[in-house]
């Protein structure tokens, strides 16, 4: 994956979601978890980065429920 920053925007998702981060052009998708965990998503289309930020349930509705359909890595959150 290339490295990219991505300027993190604060969601109310309840429980599993703190942050998320898109950028269209590289269509990398970031998302920090309650839990300290970082996935960052690879072809994520805005569509997809979309319905995430317009779900109710920003948990139930992440990539992560689906990754086996976007390259991803992970780590845990670095204060």
């Amino acid at each position: 994956m290339k490295c990219v920053i991505l300027t993190l925007i604060p969601v109310n998702s309840g429980t599993a979601v703190d942050w998320v981060g898109y950028d269209e052009e590289h269509r990398l998708l970031q998302v920090m978890f309650t839990g300290g965990w970082v996935y960052r998503y690879a072809e994520v289309s805005p569509e997809a980065f979309q319905g995430l930020t317009g779900a109710k349930s920003k948990g139930q509705n992440t990539p992560v429920c689906a990754i086996d359909a976007y390259p991803c890595r992970c780590r845990p959150c670095q204060k």
